[in-house]
């Protein structure tokens, strides 16, 4: 009997392959790689200090010495380029803004995330900032379209993937196991992203999906050697190229871009910056949300050999290697969850 098919190769199915090869478990990973993914357009960023109320992130300090110490391994193992830590500059949009935080790092301290506050002239003077911004440290991104292909090859270099995407109807279920093609394995694990909204075992969680689209930009001349987050964010990644996002839409779920977010997208990177661009790419891909904006990790009420590992949301990136250690500790070890991200908190299944 083997220990571990995981169904889905986005970042999380990615993140668990390699978290599962670190304990030595016997694993296969089941992918469609035709299948849209919102991780092959995401821009992977990480960010300690999130939302209009300028709070630290839900729990940063455990989440981000994870972030740390797990993308340099993975670069190790999957080839350089795909971490990048870098500063996150996020711009004022008023004065009025500036006054809010200022009174709010004076009563909510943030220890190492502590943002600074900038003045006018920081930056480039292509980038618009009249009110100034804060230096937000310990950020940055990872390279998502290139960490899921360089995982796909190195799945496939060990033998550890399949070309083909298993359905809940293909595997017979038992309490202590699960049958697909012939071969047992103690857990199947589904990571399937957007598409676990179609999972007949998990159809009672309440996932929130949420159509996001992104531009990629050609921006030759831009000088700028961090994100910079007005609204919109843009994310300097090589060449002349930028990536401009994203939009939120919980109504259409369509995967076809739109050209309503292409201006709100236009717009919000001309409120940033002042340079001539050319559109090379929009992009559109479906988040996996969730109604609380916490991760969706357990097993099956009555098949304890069928979990699930999803709802990273938008935090993926800073989401994924905590979460799916303490996934595997409480399918392999049985150590218990917390209470926020355990599916029963929804009930029974």
């Amino acid at each position: 009997m083997k220990d571990l098919l995981i169904v889905g190769q986005g970042l999380a199915g990615s993140v668990l392959a390699l978290k599962a090869w670190q304990r030595g478990l016997e694993f296969m990973v089941s992918s469609d790689p035709a299948r849209p993914s919102w991780t092959r357009i995401a821009a992977g960023l990480f960010n300690p200090v999130t939302g209009r109320r300028f709070v630290k992130t839900w729990m940063a300090d455990t989440l981000f010495e994870e972030i740390y110490q797990f993308y340099p391994w993975a670069e190790s193992v999957l080839g350089d380029g795909l971490y990048h830590p870098r500063p996150i500059y996020r711009v004022f949009t008023s004065r009025q803004q500036r006054l809010e935080f200022l009174n709010k790092v004076d009563q909510e301290p943030m220890g190492r995330f502590t943002p600074q506050v900038f003045e006018k002239g920081y930056l480039p003077e292509t980038i618009h900032h009249p009110e100034g911004g804060l230096f937000i440290p310990g950020g940055g991104w990872v390279d998502l379209p290139r960490f899921v292909q360089e995982a796909a090859m190195w799945l496939k270099s060990h033998g550890r993937i399949l070309d083909h995407l298993v359905t809940p109807d293909e595997v017979i279920w038992h309490d202590d196991h699960a049958v697909w093609n012939g071969q047992s394995w103690r857990k199947v694990i589904f990571a399937e992203g957007a598409r676990a909204d179609q999972n007949r075992l998990f159809a009672h969680l309440p996932f929130v999906l949420t159509k996001g689209e992104v531009l990629t930009l050609k921006v030759p001349n831009l000088e700028l050697n961090g994100v910079v987050s007005r609204g919109k964010f843009i994310l300097p990644v090589g060449n002349d190229l930028i990536k401009v996002g994203s939009t939120y839409s919980w109504d259409d779920t369509d995967p076809v871009p739109t050209e309503e977010a292409r201006k709100d997208l236009v717009t919000g990177f001309e409120e940033i910056c002042r340079l001539p661009y050319e559109i090379v790419h929009h992009q559109v891909g479906i988040r996996p949300t969730v109604k609380d904006r916490r991760p969706f990790i357990g097993m099956h009420s009555e098949f304890s050999s069928a979990c699930i590992f999803n709802g990273l949301g938008t935090k993926g990136v800073s989401l994924a290697p905590y979460w799916a250690d303490r996934a595997l500790d409480h399918l392999f070890d049985g150590k218990p969850l917390d209470k926020e991200v355990d599916i029963r908190r929804f009930g029974e299944n």
